[in-house]
């Protein structure tokens, strides 16, 4: 079974709003399988970008690789 968990620094979860955590983005066809993505990666501390198009995970994903 996988289990997904949050990096830790000093001891305590990384949260979405410091400057070294990550940003995970979710794509999936059912809006509400992205929502329930999302709640849950909010709550390990991630934050994340959450869309049905594929287009847009693509073009977000190049920019922040290009760090824009």
């Amino acid at each position: 079974m996988n289990t997904m968990t949050a990096p830790s620094k000093e001891g305590h979860l990384v949260r979405g709003s410091s400057d070294d955590a990550m940003t995970i983005c979710v794509l999936d066809d059912e809006p509400g399988m992205v929502e329930m993505l999302q709640e849950s990666l909010r709550c390990l501390g991630f934050s994340s970008l959450g869309t049905c198009d594929p287009q847009y995970a693509l073009e977000r994903s190049a920019r922040a690789a290009c760090g824009r």
